[in-house]
């Protein structure tokens, strides 16, 4: 009987974190390893607790056979729209990283790298998907921390710019930092 080969080979995945914000960038990042790469616990960053977050980045950043992110800032965002401000983020992200891979997964609708393809949910299906999808939260929380401690009034620290209840409430006290996306419709913001 022939035997299967099955040589390891080089996947990409990538993805974003903060499309959804109302402040601050959209990051991308992309995540290389073997096909056979597997870690305990890896699953799609908005299914994990922030501290779980940080103990896999950093056994991830050991891990992987590369990685790297690209922030996109509020200014871009507001110019070219989230959409296209995300599709930047991962083509730049991408064009870090050094050598060739065999594939390229990209979570969502849009393949925006050449020889790339989409697929919904692959930060839930595909462990270097949900490899990147955690370098992205988690190089985006970090970014919201610092901007925390610029504009203490918001309270980036509890919602790193995402629309919950308490961000709707200081928008509303305080009205738009420097670091919120102006073209976000305010009413839906507040809630009118």
């Amino acid at each position: 009987m022939p035997k299967i080969c099955c040589e390891p080979y080089l996947v990409t995945g990538v993805d974003e974190a903060g499309r959804g914000a109302l402040a601050g960038p959209v990051v991308a990042a992309s995540a290389v390893a073997h096909n056979h790469f597997h870690l305990k616990g890896l699953a799609d960053s908005k299914l994990l607790s922030e501290k779980k977050r940080e103990e896999l980045f950093t056994q991830l950043v050991y891990e992987l056979k590369d990685f790297s992110y690209c922030a996109v800032d509020h200014h871009t965002v507001d110019r070219i729209n989230i959409r296209q401000a995300t599709l930047q983020a991962m083509r730049q992200a991408h064009q870090s990283l050094q050598g060739r891979t065999s594939l390229i997964i990209i979570d969502g609708i849009d393949a925006p790298i050449v020889g790339s393809i989409a697929q919904i949910k692959a930060d839930r299906d595909v462990v270097v998907v949900s490899a990147a999808s955690i370098i992205a939260k988690v190089v985006r929380d970090r970014i919201m921390m610092y901007y925390h401690q610029c504009y203490p009034l918001y309270r980036f620290d509890l919602h790193k710019g995402y629309p919950t209840e308490l961000h709707r409430h200081l928008i509303s006290k305080h009205g738009l930092s420097p670091i919120h996306r102006t073209t976000y419709k305010v009413s839906l913001v507040l809630g009118d």
